[in-house]
């Protein structure tokens, strides 16, 4: 079984100077869809599929790390901005990463993945320096 993310109790005491204020961010439902649009085109040439829906995730659909560095280039040249590879593994649907691209990440769904994704980040973290503290006083 996969262990749970740990998240603060409901009605526990947080220090709330160090969490910035969250504005609210509404992007244009316009711009949102024709950025799909952009991110799907890009996706159905790399992957050489004749379709794909804005909620399918990258990987499931035959998606690997190159392909998706392949996405990566291909989508900063349409769009005309550079985006952190590293936000497409983030983002690993069309919904989701047209939503960061604008802006809109107030999504709880988009906070829950992020959540995962951090405390996945904390657990290799950990399970390195373990390991490099077990080594560091055995001579070879």
């Amino acid at each position: 079984p996969r262990p749970a993310v740990r998240t603060p109790a409901p009605h526990a005491m947080t220090d709330e100077r160090s969490a910035p204020a969250a504005s609210p961010v509404t992007a244009d439902p316009a711009a949102v869809a024709a950025t799909e649009a952009t991110i799907s085109a890009v996706w159905r040439d790399v992957l050489g599929l004749a379709t794909v829906r804005v909620t399918d995730n990258f990987f499931d659909v035959g998606g690997h790390s190159l392909a998706l560095a392949a996405v990566h280039a291909k989508l900063c040249a349409r769009i005309g901005r550079q985006i952190p590879l590293v936000e497409l593994f983030t983002h690993p649907n069309i919904r989701a990463l047209a939503a960061y691209l604008h802006g809109a990440v107030e999504n709880p769904e988009l906070a829950r993945a992020a959540q995962r994704v951090a405390a996945r980040l904390g657990r290799t973290q950990r399970r390195g320096r373990r390991r490099a503290a077990g080594t560091a006083g055995q001579e070879h």
